[in-house]
């Protein structure tokens, strides 16, 4: 009997231990992404100024690293699961990896981000997405301070009933050549079909659609001198093709000729991404002070300066490294502070006797969901310098300017690439909201709404 009790217990312990074997055999190892892991350690903090300054601020990183390491546990499990992918060569799960550095940074950086992307071989996702823009077919009339439905829809929304929902999402649109009021809906979501309104105090589901402001094909950069208006067509900020160069930087020095001859001034921006805003410095210092030489005038610098006031700049190795990677000279402000973790641009110790704008007319800027970085920097800048003479047409901005400086690094195993970013301008004058700017993922608004080409060449014309 005694025996009988031996060998039953000797057979639930080889049970157990072989349970015990077999569940360890099915646990995901995070072995394949230790050394990834040791230089996301090392490299965030160095390399990022919203994840240095959450350090700051009291962000653990081994607990940031864990975590990663817990998503990507999870990812795994829920990719075999449901057979999503396998491993590389190197044991690694890419995409996983992409979404528990993702995630992990969503839930550490609390400020959005909309430079910050995590790139792997499948997967390719944000810190921040931009809001974009889907549009309804009800229309309003505005009563004093209040929106009513002008027209009738079958899914019980009828003419006269009393807007009750958030007034941003009513705007002045533009078409037809008139102006009216119409319902839009901002979303994250790439494919948005139906979308909730409040009417009468209730919640009605309408659908609604993306109406999306396409840009004009052409180079990077050319001009247009039509109805005694100018345009200028901005496809970047930065030439990136060496070819390109030389006819961007002759085409700038054509417009700065050029632009002061016209009252009416159209800056297209849309599908613009950004790039170096200096390029176009240029061009705003001769809409102030009239002529100027492009290669040796001051007062762009005097322009630059401003653009940099407030902004907050880490100041690591990896950060001057990378700057000397991309080619770019480390700036004197750099050298001046290497001693310190963080440099913070002063206010301008001279500033340019600025009379009068040499420039009186009218500025037309045309944005849509594409227009982002360095072109809203530009439009910041016009805003700033000609207040009462910029008006926004076409649809909001991406809201891709309260960081900059953006490099990209490459994790050893995985290849994953991260783009960061070494400056935060949140703290920048001109990225003001008595300037129009909203934040990283709203953008500017338009003062007009307009969503087809031939709508925005009647409002230049009329307005």
């Amino acid at each position: 009997m005694k025996n009988t009790y031996v060998k039953m217990y000797l057979l639930a312990l080889c049970l157990l231990v072989g349970s015990f074997f077999i569940s360890c055999s099915k646990q995901i190892s995070t072995a394949p992404i230790e050394k990834d892991c040791e230089y996301l350690k090392t490299l965030l903090p160095e390399a990022s100024i919203d994840f240095s300054t959450a350090v700051d601020e009291g962000l653990n990183v081994d607990s940031f690293i864990n975590e990663v390491k817990k998503n990507y546990v999870f990812y795994v499990e829920r990719n075999q699961k449901n057979k999503f992918e396998d491993s590389d060569e190197n044991g690694i799960y890419n995409g996983a990896f992409v979404g528990a550095i993702t995630y992990a940074l969503q839930d550490a950086l609390k400020k959005k981000n909309t430079h910050m992307t995590i790139k792997g071989k499948d997967a390719y996702l944000a810190h921040a997405y931009v809001n974009r823009v889907y549009v309804s077919d009800i229309y309003f009339e505005k009563l004093d301070e209040d929106f009513n439905v002008s027209n009738d829809l079958q899914n019980g929304i009828s003419k006269g009933m009393k807007y009750t929902g958030e007034k941003k999402n009513v705007v002045q649109e533009y078409a037809d050549g008139k102006l009216f009021y119409r319902y839009i809906v901002f979303s994250e979501d790439l494919s948005l079909d139906t979308a909730e309104i409040s009417l009468d105090g209730n919640n009605i589901k309408i659908p609604v659609r993306r109406a999306e402001l396409s840009s004009r094909e052409g180079k990077d950069l050319w001009y247009e001198e039509k109805d005694d208006k100018f345009y200028i067509i901005a496809k970047t900020f930065y030439p990136h093709l060496e070819k390109n160069i030389e006819d961007y930087e002759r085409t700038l020095s054509e417009i700065c000729e050029k632009i002061n001859d016209y009252q009416e001034v159209v800056f297209d921006l849309r599908d613009n991404n950004g790039g170096y805003i200096e390029y176009f410095l240029p061009i705003l210092a001769s809409m102030i002070f009239g002529k100027i030489d492009l290669e040796e005038d001051e007062r762009v610098d005097f322009l630059n300066a401003d653009l940099h006031i407030g902004e907050r700049q880490l100041m690591t190795e990896t950060v001057k490294n990378s700057y000397l990677l991309d080619g770019q000279n480390v700036s004197d402000f750099y050298f001046a502070n290497k001693g310190k973790r963080y440099f913070i641009t002063e206010n301008m110790k001279e500033k340019s006797d600025i009379k009068a704008n040499v420039f009186q007319g009218k500025i037309f800027v045309v944005m849509n969901t594409y227009t982002v970085s360095a072109a809203e920097g530009f439009i910041c800048l016009l805003k700033k310098y000609f207040p009462n003479q910029v008006i926004l047409l076409g649809e909001k901005s991406g809201g891709m300017a309260d960081f900059s400086g953006v490099f990209l690094y490459l994790l050893p195993d995985s290849k994953i690439r991260l783009s960061l970013c070494c400056a935060d301008c949140t703290e920048s004058s001109i990225l003001n909201p008595q300037y129009g700017w909203r934040g990283d993922t709203e953008g500017f608004y338009p003062d007009y709404w307009i969503f087809s080409e031939s709508d925005i060449d009647g409002f230049v014309k009329s307005y």
